[in-house]
Parts: C-alpha cells; sequence; structure tokens
C-alpha cells in the first residue's frame, strides 16, 4: 500500500512507498525563484526578500490580521552583495527567506531568524576548516563564529544553536553554493550541511533547526558581508601577538584506543583573520600541546574525554559503586576516600577539578544507574556524545562481536548494557 506523509513543511510531500521516499513538490506561486536571473545577486536577493514580504503582508491584510514585524526588514542598502568573494575570517550575516537575518541569543545561545537582535547579534566571523585558509569555494568545510565568541553547534537529533567554544564534528558544515560549484561570493544564495546530511534551516516561525537532507526554500541563505564584528574575536585557542597579529590554533582529533588512548591535535599557526601562516610567525613559547591523554576508565575502556574538556563522565558503568558523578559527589567521594583519585579524573565538572565555560548537557544514563533496574547505558558507545571509542552502541556492539563476552572491553559492556549482554 501506497502512503503519503505530509510534512510539517509547506513545500512538499513525501510519497512513501515501502521505501525510499520519493519527493514530489506541491505546486506553489512562482514568484520566490527562478531559473533566469534577476539581475547582480544583491538585487536578486533583495527582490525575493521583497516579493515574499510583500505576499506575507497580502495574505496577513486578507486575514483581518497585521504582517509579522521584524526588527530589522531587509532593505537593498543593508544587503552588501557586491559580488566579492568570500575569505576565511570574514564577518557576515545570513538572510533567510522569511527576510530575517540568523542571530544568536546571548543569554541562552539560541539561534534564530525572527529579529529583533540587533547588529552584532546576526554577525558571524567565518572559519576555514582543513583548507587553505584562503578564498571560499562551494562545498568547503568551515564554522561559524559568533559575537559571544562560541560557534554553532548541529546535534544529531537537528537542535542548532551557538553554546559552546568546541571546534569538533557537531560544528562543522559544508558550504554549499546553490548555484553548484564555484567560488563564493557576497549575495549568493547558499546553504549549510551538517555532518548528520541534514542542512541548517529556518522555518515559517523561524525557528533554526537541521533536520533535512533537501535543499530547498527552508534551506536556502543569503550570505552578506557585516558591516562590523565587535566582540566576535578571541575564540581560537593559544596565544599570538595581539587581535591582529599570529596565533596559534588547535583542533582536537579522537582519543584513539590503538595510539594507547592518545589524542592528536592538529596545530597551526593562523592570521587574525584565520589563514594559514608559517609556523614559524607564531612564538614557539606559547604553542600548544600535540597530544593529550584521555580518560581510561573501568576495566580498560579507552573513552573520547580528555581533562582539558573539562567534561563529566556520563552513566555509572565506569566505577565499582555504581553511581553517577553528582551521586558521588554527594557522597564526599570529590574530597576523601579511596575513590578520589578516580573520581576527580572521571567527574572534574562536578568536583571543581576546573572550570567548565559551557557544560556538555546531561548525559542520558541515570535510570541505567538505579537499583533493581536493568537497562543499558545510552551513552556507553555514543561516540557522537561522549564517546566509549567503540563506535556502536550497546545492542550494535553486543551483536557485531557474537555476544559481549568477546569484546576486548567485555567488562565494561557488561556493566554498561546488562540488558543487551543478558548479565541482568
Amino acid at each position: 500500500a501506497a502512503c503519503a506523509r505530509v510534512d510539517d513543511r509547506q513545500d512538499h510531500v513525501l510519497l512513501q512507498v515501502g521505501s525510499p521516499a520519493v519527493e514530489a513538490p506541491v505546486a506553489e506561486a512562482p514568484a520566490a525563484e527562478t531559473a533566469q536571473s534577476l539581475g547582480t545577486p544583491a538585487e536578486e536577493a533583495a527582490a525575493e526578500a521583497a516579493a515574499e514580504a510583500a505576499a506575507t503582508a497580502a495574505a496577513a491584510a486578507a486575514a483581518g490580521t497585521p504582517p509579522p514585524q521584524l526588527a530589522e526588514q531587509v532593505k537593498l542598502e543593508d544587503m552588501e552583495g557586491d559580488g566579492s568573494r568570500i575569505s576565511a575570517g570574514d564577518a557576515i550575516f545570513f538572510v533567510a527567506h522569511t527576510g530575517a537575518r540568523l542571530a544568536v541569543d546571548a543569554a541562552d545561545g539560541s539561534v534564530d531568524a525572527r529579529g529583533g537582535h540587533g547588529g552584532d547579534a546576526e554577525t558571524w566571523v567565518v572559519e576555514s576548516i582543513g583548507g587553505d585558509g584562503g578564498m571560499l569555494e562551494s562545498g568547503d568545510k568551515v564554522q561559524l563564529r559568533a559575537v559571544t565568541g562560541k560557534r554553532v553547534s548541529a546535534t544529531p537529533d537537528g537542535e542548532v544553536f551557538a553554546k559552546w567554544k568546541n571546534t569538533g564534528t557537531w560544528e562543522t558544515y559544508s558550504l554549499v553554493r546553490k548555484s553548484g560549484p564555484g567560488a563564493v561570493r557576497y549575495g549568493d544564495k547558499v546553504a549549510l550541511k551538517a555532518h548528520t546530511g541534514s542542512y541548517v534551516s529556518v522555518t515559517q516561525s523561524g525557528s533554526v533547526v537541521a533536520k533535512w537532507d533537501k535543499l530547498l526554500k527552508w534551506e536556502t541563505l543569503s550570505v552578506h558581508k557585516a558591516r562590523s564584528a565587535r566582540g566576535a574575536g578571541g575564540a581560537t585557542a593559544g596565544a599570538g601577538g595581539g587581535t591582529m597579529g599570529a596565533h596559534w590554533s588547535a583542533a582536537p582529533g579522537r582519543c584513539d584506543p590503538e595510539m594507547n588512548c592518545y589524542r592528536l591535535y592538529t596545530v597551526m599557526c593562523l592570521d587574525s583573520r584565520g589563514a594559514t601562516l608559517p609556523r614559524s610567525r607564531c612564538d614557539p613559547a606559547t604553542r600548544p600541546a600535540s597530544y593529550e591523554k584521555c580518560l581510561v576508565l573501568g576495566q580498560d575502556t579507552c573513552v573520547d574525554i580528555a581533562p582539558s574538556d573539562c567534561v563529566d563522565m556520563p552513566g555509572c558503568w565506569w566505577n565499582p559503586w555504581r553511581k553517577t558523578c553528582g551521586e558521588l559527589e554527594a557522597e564526599g567521594a570529590c574530597s576523601a576516600g579511596p575513590e578520589k583519585e578516580l573520581v576527580h579524573r572521571a567527574c572534574p565538572a562536578t568536583c571543581g577539578g576546573c572550570t567548565p565555560d559551557n557544560p556538555e548537557p546531561k548525559a542520558p544514563g541515570t535510570e541505567q544507574c538505579e537499583a533493581d533496574v536493568c537497562a543499558d547505558d545510552p551513552s556507553f558507545g555514543n561516540d557522537e556524545l561522549y564517546g566509549v571509542v567503540i563506535g556502536r552502541g550497546c545492542q550494535q556492539a553486543a551483536h557485531a562481536a557474537g555476544g559481549c563476552d568477546a569484546l576486548p572491553f567485555a567488562e565494561d559492556a557488561k556493566a554498561a548494557c546488562p540488558r543487551s549482554c543478558g548479565a541482568c
């Protein structure tokens, strides 16, 4: 039987006959996008925004309600889309299909496109990842740093926010030029493809998510040159010759059990715009370390957490008392007892061993720690959250090995995954 599912989005319907899904476009009035160019990129973006604003106003008038008031509607003179190329380190802003700009709320790190935040909150510094640090091309890997110094993250379940200074997978996007391969220029229509394969989308209400893998209207952003980037600097690691000088940047890799549970760092010398410089231009006395020892917990399981992360180990499988960091701290284990050294290593944020700039969200696993509960710890093997470095969750790990006893970390697997391992 064929089933039709109407998505909550207004620009397409998915027709599903078993699998895979087939997309069928919904008819809509032509106006927003045409095959022919409307002129320069700036004129085209402005014309599209004006047309959609007019359509919104007309619909609202017909319904007898006023149109939504955006704090900063797009104006032609504000949209600096001169066609020049975008470079790593540039201060930019994005205009969504609604006419509002992507912005960060400095209070809680949320990202939306509803207007009302002001120019600085709408300014992003684009950082090149793995490229030559110069002019950007379609498909380049980039990260976006907000005025707060935090980077835009996309979680596996589609949330988008700017709460952390992390420079990892969640913060990395492919900058996609909608018109195809080539240099990315001011005024271009672009999209941001997250590590999940989904694009950053702006809904009709102005919410920002990354849940869909189709590049349609909600995923289309016009990129423009920002006039200022006050407060947007200082997010890279290391030190150098001032804000305009050369400085070190260290991008962390994953903790590798085949390297005795060490994490390697990619250390580069950058200028103030994010472009790569010869290492001789940076101060050797301030160069960050190239590697760091990660946590080895339980019965010799390598965990993708290092001391510099200032992150508590989730769940309770890793300690013989079957308690979470919060429970251990409440019982005084951070300051006394034979467990003090282990608890301090595994619970640095709770025990005050470091100062978390932005603590990671609470991980699942507390149910598994309750007495008389036979449940798997979902954080075990989740390499996108905290990540025991096995690349699999409880069920997948047990199934792939033909049983938990065949795993090299069998005792830890059975402690974390009693249900999947048949250890209840």
